[in-house]
């Protein structure tokens, strides 16, 4: 699935959505004076397959999205699978192999999450993923208009929400991170967002008696969220930058000394 606005490139930012993925269709690993390779993260073991994509993109050490092929990245959640299944004790044979599972076929294991929505979200937030942006955005396309999930369901919902409870009628929207430079918002409309939003603002990240969430492209940069008072009620601010020059960063102090005189 080619999400707007994504490169090939090995950028955590770039890293392709699926229905089947492992680590977020990334590889977080460190190398060490020996010139041997470990996983950065003890929940995701550095296997061979791994090892094997990260020498031939020259990689040193870091979170990287090593693929941009959906077989390549359905072969690395199935690799991580047969590890942890020979891990156990259970016995493999056969090979990896791509498919359609047909219609009748009784699930061998359902997972669900432990994280609620609103945990992922979160994350999502505190990150500022992607990956995670995006596949939420393909779940609510399923949820809604029924599976499979596809980026135009997703759209769709979220559009389809934005007009009719956001009232939101300018919006232009083609994936769900902001990546693609085709999304349009208008402050105002930013506004209306953060209104909806007030009651989940403790998901954002906090910067004293600011919550807040930052966006950044080439020559754009963005910062949205709440100015918290004591004893008053919560002061919004969005600042879009669409030209080189100042950081939004410079803003944010001059926003929280008025905010806080008000």
């Amino acid at each position: 699935m080619i999400i707007p606005g994504e490169n090939r490139s090995t950028n955590p930012y770039d890293a392709p959505v699926g229905a089947l993925c492992a680590n977020f269709n990334t590889i977080f690993f460190d190398t060490r004076q020996d010139g041997s390779m470990v996983s950065a993260e003890p929940q995701t073991p550095l296997i061979p397959y791994a090892v094997k994509k990260i020498r031939s993109l020259g990689l040193k050490r870091g979170r990287y999205t090593f693929t941009h092929d959906p077989a390549e990245a359905t072969r690395y959640a199935g690799e991580l699978f047969r590890y942890f299944l020979r891990r156990e004790g259970i016995r493999i044979t056969g090979t990896i192999r791509r498919g359609t599972a047909g219609s009748g076929i009784r699930p061998v294991l359902t997972y669900r999450s432990r994280f609620t929505l609103r945990e992922a979200v979160g994350k999502m937030l505190k990150f500022s993923s992607n990956f995670m942006a995006n596949q939420i955005l393909l779940c609510i396309g399923a949820r809604v208009y029924g599976p499979p999930g596809s980026l135009e369901k997703g759209v769709r919902a979220v559009r389809e929400y934005a007009r009719g409870e956001l009232h939101l009628a300018g919006l232009n929207m083609v994936e769900g991170s902001g990546i693609s430079r085709k999304n349009r918002l208008s402050a105002r409309d930013m506004l209306a967002v953060l209104t909806a939003f007030r009651p989940y603002r403790h998901l954002l990240n906090r910067k004293g008696n600011i919550l807040y969430k930052t966006g950044s492209l080439t020559g754009i940069r963005t910062r949205a969220g709440y100015v918290e008072k004591k004893g008053s009620p919560s002061c919004y601010f969005v600042v879009f930058l669409s030209r080189e020059g100042p950081d939004a960063d410079r803003f944010m102090t001059a926003i929280a000394r008025f905010a806080t005189r008000r």
